[in-house]
């Protein structure tokens, strides 16, 4: 079996404990991420409310003009050529190109999922109405309640999620993890120790939070939804 890529992506949907991972990976110094060189939340070199910002600083930085997503990607991996590794984390719909991108072989993908559907929509949920971004695991201090009202904008989710879910599952000759299975204290995947040549995790590993911690009213939310709580 041939050597994976160097150059890699963290491809995922939001709410599956990308943050953590990506902070795990920011610990190694050999490990080159977007915000060890510029401003860059989360690693997320394409997101669109910082996408011309970063197209402009790695312009700078190689000096060459840099137009769009994909010319971005590219310039990304040119700047860090010398680096052991090198990687980003993105999105399904992030990219107008998907297939073609997945399918490039000078990267290795991970993807990242979060198995509890119905837990992925209710922190989007809690965040979109507490603004409660990032938790590390930690049980939210606030709660919500779901409301007839909700229903449309907690299907919409939901749609999204799934249709990113496909997605994810298309890419081919994935490194393949969920954000479950990471929250384990004996989390171990001969497939990411190979790629950068260690054993990687992520701090003080947690059970995840099911959103019926910190939803009111748990049993009528995922009625709404048509699912379980945990799929």
């Amino acid at each position: 079996m041939s050597s994976p890529c160097k150059n890699f992506c963290v491809m995922t949907t939001g709410r599956s404990g990308s943050t953590s991972l990506m902070e795990a990976l920011e610990r190694h110094d050999d490990i080159a991420l977007p915000m060890k060189q510029i401003a860059c939340a989360d690693n997320e070199l394409l997101r669109p409310e910082g996408l011309a910002k970063h197209c402009a600083d790695y312009a700078g930085l190689l000096g060459e003009a840099i137009d769009g997503p994909d010319q971005l990607i590219d310039a990304f991996y040119r700047h860090n050529a010398a680096a052991p590794f090198a990687g980003f984390k993105s999105m399904p719909h992030r990219h107008a190109n998907y297939e073609a991108f997945v399918s490039r072989s000078d990267i290795t993908f991970i993807t990242l999922v979060r198995e509890d559907r119905a837990s992925t929509v209710a922190s989007f949920m809690l965040a979109l109405r507490r603004g409660t971004w990032r938790r590390h695991g930690q049980v939210p201090k606030q709660t919500w309640t779901f409301g007839p009202e909700d229903k449309p904008q907690a299907q919409s989710i939901l749609a999204r999620l799934d249709d990113n879910l496909r997605m994810l599952e298309r890419i081919p000759n994935a490194i393949r993890v969920s954000y479950e299975a990471i929250c384990r204290e004996e989390f171990h995947s001969p497939e990411l120790e190979r790629l950068f040549g260690r054993p990687i995790g992520i701090d003080n590993p947690r059970t995840p939070i099911s959103g019926e911690a910190y939803t009111e009213n748990w049993g009528a939310f995922v009625s709404a939804l048509g699912i379980s709580g945990q799929v």
